[in-house]
């Protein structure tokens, strides 16, 4: 357990790594919108304290929405 819990840490740390370096580029006190999705979301999610929205199935709601629009046609 100690090897997979080392890995999520280092996957969470990244995370918060990242959403911190996006945050430097923006006006001072903005933080970015942070939008996760996928099967790991949720553990992402842990590491920001709950600071983003989880769409785990955004790629499927995306294709669903093209698939629509092209029977529209």
């Amino acid at each position: 357990d100690a090897g997979a819990d080392g890995v999520l840490l280092s996957f969470q740390g990244g995370i918060k790594e990242t959403v911190a370096r996006l945050a430097a580029g923006l006006p001072r006190g903005t933080m970015p919108h942070i939008i996760l999705t996928g099967g790991n979301a949720k553990f992402a999610a842990q590491a920001l304290n709950g600071n983003v929205l989880l769409r785990p199935l955004l790629v499927l709601e995306g294709l669903r929405i093209i698939g629509e629009h092209l029977l529209e046609d």
